[in-house]
Formats: structure tokens, C-alpha cells, sequence
């Protein structure tokens, strides 16, 4: 092992590191670059180091991330229906109230869920009127999201 002393030009701090020999001689470019992670917050600098272990350059890196164990934060996710309407006017004609309120109340934003409460009805039954108007091609269509 060599050790190499640098100063940070992000930090500016002198830094000693110990650089693997077999780096230096198995290099395939003179000089070797060697990617130095260091400091509070982390950030890492390019040290450069010829075949007789001189100190050529040293470069900092602008971008570093260190990967770490993260541990995900679990989260639940459900599926939920969302209509969209159509963009030109659609015939009310023989349609039934609760056909009617949900066209009149889909917005592209609000959910089968929603709608289920407005016209005093379950979510699923909703949403098999919706699917019925997207096949009448009075509504657009019947969107799936996920949300947590």
C-alpha cells in the first residue's frame, strides 16, 4: 500500500489515503484514476497517480451517491376507478337517475368511490354502471389508479 496525500478542492482539506499497489500496476491508463469518497457531508474526488505513484491530479466529482441498506417504507395501495367523460355532450335520453347523476358528476377526477356516495349506492354497483356507459359511449372511459 502507498499512501497518498491530497488536498480536496471541494473542501479544502488535506487528506492521506493508502492506494492499493496492484491498482497502480494493473492500471490499463498512466495515470490511474482512483475515486476517493471523503468528508462530512460525503462527496468524493478523482485522484490521479502515475506508475511510479506520483500524484498527478486531482478532480472533483460533482455528482456522488453512496449506496446504503435503505429500508422502504411499506406502504398500502389500493386500486381506485376514476370515469372520465366524454369532451362533447352526451344524450340523456332513457337513461336512468343514478346513469344520469354519474354523467353529470364524472370530472376525470372524482372516484367510483366518490360518486358511489352522491347517488346513495355501493362502489362496486357504481362501477358496473360506469363500465355500462363507457360501452353506450356515453362516458370516456373508466380509468385504474393506484394511490397509498
Amino acid at each position: 500500500m502507498t499512501e497518498v496525500t491530497f488536498t480536496c478542492p471541494i473542501c479544502s482539506s488535506e487528506f492521506k489515503t493508502e492506494i492499493d499497489d496492484d491498482m497502480i500496476r494493473e492500471g490499463k491508463t498512466n495515470p490511474v484514476p482512483i475515486v476517493i469518497p471523503h468528508g462530512d457531508p460525503e462527496h468524493a474526488v478523482t485522484v490521479f497517480i502515475d506508475k511510479e505513484y506520483r500524484l498527478r491530479g486531482v478532480n472533483p466529482l460533482q455528482f456522488v451517491h453512496r449506496f446504503e441498506e435503505v429500508k422502504l417504507e411499506s406502504r398500502d395501495y389500493f386500486k381506485s376507478y376514476i370515469p372520465f367523460p366524454l369532451e362533447e355532450e352526451v344524450s340523456f335520453k332513457g337513461l336512468d337517475n343514478k346513469f344520469i347523476t354519474i354523467l353529470n358528476v364524472a370530472d376525470g377526477h372524482k372516484t367510483v368511490e366518490d360518486i358511489a356516495e352522491i347517488i346513495d349506492e355501493s362502489p362496486f354497483t357504481t362501477r358496473m354502471i360506469s363500465l355500462l356507459l363507457v360501452r353506450m359511449g356515453k362516458l370516456d372511459s373508466l380509468r385504474t389508479v393506484m394511490r397509498s
